[in-house]
């Protein structure tokens, strides 16, 4: 039941400005299980609940009632809560009927999950602890040069930070392969350092994986191993091969190459386009941290560019306002100037003369439809990042498409008994091609799996009625069907050694609520690559 009134006689307040006569009460009152009185100061403070296990049979307040409180106060009010066990409860939010700036203290410190915590419980910001070695990745600037060492060896790692710090680097380190890929999409270093060796995957497929991701394809790669003749990795894309035990000049060496200008300077493309709307849509699908593109809207604009600037790469549209992409080729081609690779991106008709044309004067010609921006992509990456000039284009080619191409037709089970929030986020990813099933607990996500069907990977909460998460995924585990599918637990409860809960429970990766889209499918990318 909602209610609107003015205050009881006999309501009081703890918030000096209300009284009776200057305030109104909003109240919602439900015929639920009701709170015991010593647990009702408890529930305001983050990620409670009256049962406070993990597989209560109800659901809790996560961060929404310490979030409400906090939004009373900023609004001059406060809640009030009347309940006994059994027989349902009422929540009060009082508000003044008027209200001024003065009368509200505003803080200016920033909103954490902390924050919103009662003062009687607020803690310090915990830095989520490494499990393997201690590295910067809680003090890195954007100015900072990082470089990244997968490498599970723990002393070599070591060895490697240390030489590191002591060459004036930020490091990151990564115990294995798909560690190594994470930090690699989340942090973008400078360069990376990697073993062939690595417990959970090969080096080569980990470096397949950089080379085929549009957002760490440009971070240069150097491979540290210890086996006899493993240079192939060059082929793949490594900028060098350093085969173990290893000289301190040695090293030293690998890092120079590493962060050498022509291994990491931004390349510059020009895209060559009228039209505003097609501007738009092409910066944001080519845009990537080692891209900056430029655009032209005339064709004699781009002439001038191209006269001016050294670009790495051009992308051409042939219909322009003031002369054809035609007449821009032919004028650039009698340049005295090495010119970059020029990709021609058409949505009209080619002649068969126009065709002939393009072929002596651009480099690729692709017509604009359906993933044709994948397309240019493809092609601008072969040309940007193509490392040895007897690198086979075939195997890079097949390396460079469109990278949620692999999410496409995968089929994922979602956990969550918060089905607002589970509906929303399988909606979203369902937008990326995933066939996404939904369970409500553990024991009906058992039920799910224990059906003839198979999925590729499941997303797994962990504060949920009847089965929590931990035991969900224990149980998984011991299904031979499923012992090895990946499974990410997501929870909103992220306190310290929450997530060496969640991995000794079985779980391959742990993400915390509220989920970040573009952090889920960076993960989603790394546990459902297909190497080939």
């Amino acid at each position: 039941t909602l209610s609107f009134k003015r205050p009881e006689p006999t309501m009081n307040f703890t918030t000096q400005r209300l009284n009776h006569h200057n305030s109104m009460v909003f109240s919602v009152t439900d015929s639920g299980i009701g709170i015991a009185q010593d647990k009702q100061n408890l529930i305001f403070e983050s990620f409670q609940q009256e049962d406070g296990s993990t597989s209560r049979k109800y659901g809790g307040t996560g961060l929404g009632l310490a979030i409400c409180k906090e939004l009373a106060k900023l609004l001059g009010g406060e809640i009030q809560l009347e309940s006994e066990s059994g027989k349902g409860s009422t929540f009060s939010l009082v508000l003044p009927l008027t209200s001024s700036y003065e009368d509200i203290t505003i803080s200016n410190e920033p909103v954490t999950n902390e924050s919103i915590q009662s003062s009687e419980t607020k803690t310090e910001p915990k830095e989520h602890p490494t499990t393997y070695i201690k590295d910067d990745r809680f003090h890195l600037s954007e100015e900072d040069s990082s470089i990244l060492v997968i490498e599970d060896d723990k002393t070599f790692a070591t060895l490697l930070r240390n030489q590191i710090r002591d060459n004036g680097h930020k490091v990151l380190i990564a115990e294995n392969g798909r560690v190594g890929l994470s930090l690699a999409h989340e942090y973008k270093p400078k360069g990376i350092v990697l073993d062939l060796g690595l417990p959970d995957l090969k080096g080569s497929q980990v470096l397949e994986q950089l080379k085929f991701s549009l957002a760490t394809k440009h971070i240069p790669v150097h491979v540290i191993s210890g086996r006899d003749n493993d240079q192939g990795t060059l082929g793949q894309g490594a900028i060098g091969f350093l085969q173990k035990p290893a000289s301190e000049d040695d090293l030293n060496k690998v890092f120079s190459n590493l962060l050498d200008k022509k291994n990491t300077e931004t390349k510059h493309v020009l895209v060559i386009e009228d039209e505003e709307s097609s501007q738009f849509v092409i910066a944001n699908f080519l845009k990537s941290d080692g891209i900056k593109l430029e655009f032209s809207d005339s064709g004699a604009s781009a002439i001038s560019h191209i006269k001016a600037k050294n670009y790495d790469c051009v992308v051409l549209d042939l219909t322009l306002p003031d002369i054809t992409g035609l007449e821009v080729l032919k004028s650039v081609n009698n340049l005295k100037k090495d010119l970059p690779p020029i990709i021609v991106y058409t949505g009209r008709e080619l002649t068969e003369l126009e065709i002939n044309e393009l072929k002596e004067n651009a480099a690729k010609v692709i017509v604009k439809g359906n993933n044709s921006l994948s397309k240019v992509m493809d092609e601008m990456s072969l040309f940007l990042y193509k490392i040895e000039d007897n690198v086979n284009d075939q195997q890079n080619t097949k390396m460079l498409h469109d990278h949620d191409e692999m999410l496409k037709g995968c089929k994922i089970l979602l956990v969550d008994d918060d089905m607002r929030n589970t509906y929303a986020l399988s909606q979203q990813l369902v937008d990326y091609g995933l066939d996404v099933e939904m369970a409500d607990n553990g024991k009906t996500a058992l039920e799910q799996l224990d059906k003839d069907q198979y999925f590729d990977l499941i997303l797994m909460d962990i504060m949920m009625p009847v089965m929590d998460g931990y035991e969900a995924t224990r149980e998984i585990r011991k299904l031979e069907k499923y012992k090895d599918t990946p499974i990410i637990a997501l929870t909103a409860n992220a306190m310290s050694g929450d997530r060496d809960k969640c991995i000794q429970a079985g779980a391959s990766e742990y993400l915390t609520k509220p989920i970040n889209l573009d952090k889920l499918l960076s993960l989603l990318r790394i546990w459902l690559f297909k190497y080939e």
